[in-house]
C-alpha cells in the first residue's frame, strides 16, 4: 500500500478515535473492536501509538 493511502487511512482512524474519546473513556482493546466493526484491521503496534 502506498504511503499516501496509508496516511489517509490512519487519519480516518484518528478521527474515529477522537470521536469516541470526546464522549467516553477509551481503551485499546475496545477501540480495536470498534474499529474492526467498521472494517479497519489494525495491529496493536499500529493502534496503540495512535492512542498516545
Amino acid at each position: 500500500m502506498p504511503d499516501t493511502i496509508r496516511d489517509i487511512l490512519l487519519a480516518f482512524v484518528r478521527v474515529h478515535i477522537l470521536h469516541h474519546a470526546v464522549s467516553e473513556r477509551i481503551y485499546g482493546s475496545g477501540m480495536a473492536e470498534e474499529l474492526a466493526r467498521h472494517g479497519y484491521k489494525l495491529s496493536p503496534g499500529t493502534l496503540y501509538p495512535l492512542l498516545c
